[in-house]
């Protein structure tokens, strides 16, 4: 069989290799198998580096007195442990659902444990020596003419994938998430039924500062210190102001 001249560069990091020599058909396959197994080594570096970092679903958020918000952690972890720094104001169960209590500010806090798989020592110049390693064993089993070429580039092959095993290192990292929760005051009802005649009463709830109430159509309804007199059929808004803020309830009388 008529052999052919074939030139091998194998270029590994910062240098290249190069070798003469000549090429029997069905040995080919070695050279391609090392860059196959250099891409392998250098997929695994990179899913080593892609570390989900948990994070929190809501940074802020304002709720009215009483209501409630559903805090959740995105992403892998091991543990969280969930507190506030003003249970007065805002306080948190141990699953992150949130209560909002009395008008001011709280910190909800979120210490999270996960998992950080780290490559050990699997730097540049590991792929590089790996690298240089598996085409020079190649390469001389292709050299050696005498040798059952096909066996021993098996045999190469075999030992890339055992040094290509991915050295991995698992470690506990723990992040605080934070969310800053508003509470502003609510009123009790927002709308309100009565027979004329008869009476109803409203709350602010989430504040201890002084209520100041008014009646949008007092021939319908009168209101004092929360509490509604139906007058006549029709309809009347009843507000409570607390400081800046504004709270209504729409009164229908029948």
């Amino acid at each position: 069989m008529k052999k052919k001249s074939l030139k091998w560069i194998a270029v590994v990091s910062t240098f290249a290799l190069t070798f003469n020599m000549t090429w029997t058909p069905g040995i080919a396959f070695a050279a391609e198998d090392e860059n196959v197994a250099e891409d392998e080594y250098e997929d695994a570096e990179d899913d080593a580096d892609l570390d989900e970092i948990p994070e929190i679903s809501e940074t802020k958020a304002t709720l009215s007195s009483g209501k409630d918000l559903q805090l959740e952690i995105y992403g892998d972890y091991e543990e969280v442990t969930w507190s506030s720094n003003k249970t007065s104001v805002a306080t948190v169960d141990e699953d992150g659902f949130v209560t909002a209590k009395n008008e001011g500010t709280a910190t909800i806090t979120a210490e999270v444990t996960y998992v950080v798989y780290n490559m050990d020592d699997a730097d540049e110049t590991d792929a590089a020596d790996f690298a240089a390693e598996s085409v020079n064993g190649d390469l001389t089993a292709l050299a050696d003419e005498d040798e059952d070429v096909d066996t021993d580039a098996d045999e190469t092959d075999a030992d890339a994938d055992a040094d290509y095993d991915e050295e991995e290192e698992a470690q506990l990292v723990s992040i605080t998430l934070t969310c800053k929760i508003t509470v502003k005051p609510a009123i009790s009802k927002s709308k309100v039924t009565v027979k004329a005649g008869k009476t109803a009463t409203l709350k602010v709830l989430g504040t201890k500062d002084k209520v100041k109430w008014s009646s949008g159509n007092k021939k319908v309804a009168t209101v004092k210190d929360g509490k509604i007199t139906a007058v006549m059929k029709g309809t009347a808004v009843i507000t409570a102001k607390v400081g800046s803020t504004k709270l209504t309830c729409t009164v229908t009388v029948k």
